[in-house]
Formats: C-alpha cells, sequence, structure tokens
C-alpha cells in the first residue's frame, strides 16, 4: 500500500485517475487478499478493467461518490490522499464483487436464475439444471456459491431482501429436511475436485475432472446424520437405485461435530460351489449323537472325526467325541439324515421337532439357520463369530482344520424391518476392519432371498 500512496502523492491532483485504473490492473491482489473465491475474481479484469464502457462507469461511480467533498479541493497533504485512496480502494473492490453477483430468488426447495445471465456469469455448466429457460441450483449448490459471493439471493415473497448468508441458511432448513448436513457433505465433495448433482439417492457424484455429457457419474450418495437412525429397506431401496443406474452406493454420514465417514455399500455374490457329495456318506442308520441343554454331543467316533477333520463341524470335547453347535446340527439333520436324540426321551427328533427346541433355545435361530445353510451349501465354511460381535465368521472355502486360514468375512443375520443404530454400525464395521474382515450383513430380498450387503468404509 505504501507504494501506492508514494505513487499517487508524486502525481498529484489527477491521482484519482491514475490509481483507479493502476488499481484496476492489480484486482487479483486486492480480491486475493480479501480471501474472495477464485469463482468470484478469475475473470474480473476483463469486465472492469479492459473494456471502455467499464472504465466509463467507474470514471462515474467515483465522481458520484467523491462529488463535493474535500478530498477534490485539496489532496496536497499526504493524509488526506491516505483516506482518499482508502476510500478508493473500498469502492473499487466493493463495486467489483457487486458487479459479478448473479441475482437468484428462493422458491420451495429451489433457487431459480434467469438462464442467459447465469451463462453471463460462467455458472450455468458448473451448478443446477436449465429449466424452462431459467438456472435451478439445489438448496445445497446455492448456499455455497452464495458463500463465495458469486449470486445474492432474495425471498421469492419480498424480492426487495437478499438475504444475508445466515438468513439463506436458516430459511434453507426450514423448508428442506437435513438441509444442513447435506450441505456440509456437498461442501466437503466440492472442496475435493468433485462435480455434484442432486439426485434421488441425495447427491450424485462424477470423478475429478469429469461433468455430465462428458463423463458418467461414478456414485449416488445417501446422507444422514449419525444421531437419526437407519432403515435396512431405507439402503436396499437405494442401494436398488444405484444397482439400476450402475452407479456405487455411499452412506455419507456427519457426526456430532460436522465430521464426515463414507461408507460402501455394495451386493456382493458369494462364491458358487456346493458342499462335497462325500457329505452323504455320514451315517444315518445309527444315533449318533444327543442334544442335551443348548447343544449336541457326537458320540460315534468314527462320524466324530469324520465330521471334524473333513469339514471343520462342531469343536473336539476330547479324541472320541464332538460337540455340534444347533445350527450345525440342524444342517446335517436336514442334508444327510443324522440322527439325534433328546435326552429327555431318548426319542430321534425329526427336523420340525429339533427346529422348534432351537427356537425355544435362540429367538432368531431360525434366521441364522437359514444363513447359515445358504453358505454351506455354497462351499463355505462358517464357524461362530461371537468374539468379532457377530453370528458368523466365515472361510471362503470348507476346510479342515489342518489348513486353517483366515476367515474371510464376518456375516450378521438381520430381519428385513431391521433399523441400525449408527454406533451400532460403525463399531461392526471398525471391528472387521481391525481383523482384516469385510463386514456382510444377510437378509431376505423381496422375493425371499437372501442377500448379502457389504458395507465398509472407503475414502473419497
Amino acid at each position: 500500500m505504501q507504494v501506492y500512496l508514494n505513487r499517487a502523492y508524486k502525481v498529484g491532483r489527477n491521482v484519482h485517475l491514475e490509481y483507479f485504473i493502476y488499481l484496476s490492473n492489480f484486482q487479483f491482489d486486492c480480491l486475493a487478499k480479501l480471501k474472495i473465491s477464485q469463482d468470484s475474481w478469475s475473470f474480473a479484469p476483463h469486465r472492469l478493467a479492459n473494456s471502455k464502457s467499464s472504465r466509463d462507469m467507474w470514471k462515474l461511480c467515483f465522481h458520484r461518490y467523491f462529488a463535493g467533498s474535500e478530498i477534490l479541493q485539496d489532496d496536497r497533504t499526504i493524509i488526506s490522499m491516505h483516506n482518499y485512496l482508502f476510500h478508493i480502494c473500498i469502492l473499487h473492490i466493493r463495486f467489483s464483487v457487486e458487479a459479478q453477483a448473479m441475482k437468484c430468488v428462493l422458491k420451495g426447495e429451489n433457487v431459480f436464475a434467469e438462464e442467459e445471465e447465469a451463462a453471463n456469469e460462467g455458472i450455468a455448466g458448473k451448478y443446477g439444471r436449465i429449466k424452462d429457460g431459467k438456472l435451478v441450483l439445489s438448496l445445497e449448490e446455492a448456499a455455497y456459491i452464495l458463500e463465495r459471493g458469486q449470486i445474492t439471493i432474495a425471498p421469492d415473497e419480498n424480492p426487495g431482501h437478499t438475504f444475508s448468508f445466515r438468513e439463506y441458511m436458516e430459511a434453507a432448513a426450514g423448508v428442506s429436511q437435513l438441509f444442513e448436513v447435506k450441505y456440509i457433505v456437498y461442501k466437503d465433495l466440492k472442496e475435493r475436485g468433485y462435480y455434484v448433482q442432486p439426485s434421488v439417492t441425495d447427491f450424485r457424484v462424477y470423478p475429478r475432472g469429469g461433468k455430465p455429457g462428458e463423463t458418467p457419474a461414478k456414485y449416488f450418495i445417501h446422507v444422514i446424520s449419525e444421531r437419526m437412525p437407519l432403515k435396512l429397506s431405507e439402503i436396499m431401496e437405494h442401494m436398488h437405485t444405484a444397482e439400476n443406474m450402475r452407479k456405487h452406493l455411499i452412506l455419507g454420514i456427519v457426526d456430532e461435530e460436522s465430521e464426515l465417514t463414507f461408507y460402501g455399500v455394495r451386493r456382493i455374490k458369494l462364491r458358487e460351489g456346493k458342499e462335497s457329495e462325500q457329505m452323504l456318506e455320514t451315517k444315518t442308520d445309527v444315533q449318533v449323537a444327543t442334544l442335551l441343554e443348548d447343544r449336541v454331543l457326537v458320540w460315534d467316533e468314527e462320524t466324530a472325526h469324520y465330521l471334524y477333520n473333513n469339514f471343520f463341524y462342531g469343536k473336539k470335547l476330547d479324541d472320541k467325541r464332538l460337540q455340534l453347535s444347533l445350527v450345525e446340527t440342524m444342517y446335517l439333520i436336514e442334508s444327510c439324515g443324522m440322527q439325534v436324540t433328546d435326552m429327555n426321551t431318548d426319542m430321534i427328533m425329526t427336523a420340525e421337532k429339533f427346529m422348534s427346541r432351537a427356537e425355544d433355545i435362540e429367538s432368531d435361530f431360525r434366521r441364522k439357520y437359514e444363513v447359515y445353510a445358504d453358505l454351506r451349501k455354497s462351499g463355505m465354511t462358517a464357524k461362530t463369530g461371537f468374539k468379532f460381535g457377530s453370528h458368523f465368521r466365515v472361510y471362503d472355502t470348507i476346510i479342515n482344520p489342518e489348513e486353517m486360514t483366515h476367515s474371510k468375512y464376518l456375516v450378521h443375520a438381520i430381519p428385513g424391518t431391521h433399523v441400525f443404530s449408527l454406533q451400532e454400525l460403525s463399531r461392526s464395521i471398525r471391528l472387521a476392519h481391525s481383523v482384516r474382515k469385510r463386514m456382510l450383513f444377510a437378509c431376505k430380498d423381496s422375493n425371499q432371498k437372501l442377500d448379502y450387503i457389504d458395507i465398509g468404509r472407503i475414502k473419497l
């Protein structure tokens, strides 16, 4: 600024015009110091300094602003010059910002502007969509542009009033649920370099450098606050939409401190296979096991070794006997007719009788068993996942104890009506990640077929 003052002092009474043009040439510096975004000032020199009409407009504003002031009568002292140049600087920057601000109107859950003005301002093509000759902005898009000084917004019922940023945020929050949470996600994605548009799932996101008409969108993002419950049906609906559009569904979760966590959601198809036909050789004519209280003991030594060593069923009680879980026993009864007796009656239990007893012991047994049976039929090994807070840990193949490897998945069976607590969801995913596994939630679709939903944390 001292350089400007020295230059102005030397040129005397004509200082206002020379300094005015000099300041225009340094508009980038002036606006950058005010921390106005690049979108607001990148093309300002062409509009404010290079055309004759712009210079004439500036001269008119200058003379109106200072007409009759003592500065025009006496600018010989350095004190007057300081004040004089300060006012010119303020006038210049204030006017340059107002000249670029596009006028918009808030109507319902959208903000509208004239298409021609939006094109002139460089906003059309970057934000919103054109409809019936108007640029239509979402509430989040408008807030983002308003914060950067590129637009002004007036309420539809009072066009003469211009919203401050605070007033606009309050008005938008009043007409759109979770507006402030969605704005946090929108702003974060924009600052990461993504092109973002509103969609049925909340946002459609294009890869960095991409935009509509040039590259396909990559993600659908659904936004939710950590305090809100998340219905499984809601996830399934959005996932179905994303799959139909060949996009990846992402949950954008905003915690109470406005920190963001992104979870990828996808339906996976487990490896296709089948359990070895050798299982049919299991003895069916010998009463080999007994249901005691909440587990089954296999008494027949040959059967115990066969089941454990070849297919990793159960856990050895000793060198001769094998202990089976309820879901393992139910599967063996149904798949190969293993005979299990009731310790109270010494009668062989039918599959229906065993299922009823197991449901008395464990209320969600049937749902767990359906998932277990599906995993086994797919050629995978499912063992208890209690240590990991889930129903099963799952190995990718049928294994025996001598070929033990790390399990690949944690699987938890849930009903179609399940509602997630986001803290519960976060704990499950975090734990699975820490032990190098994928967290799968097993549920039935509308056709009563089992789906496996993989939810895991991702980085954008």
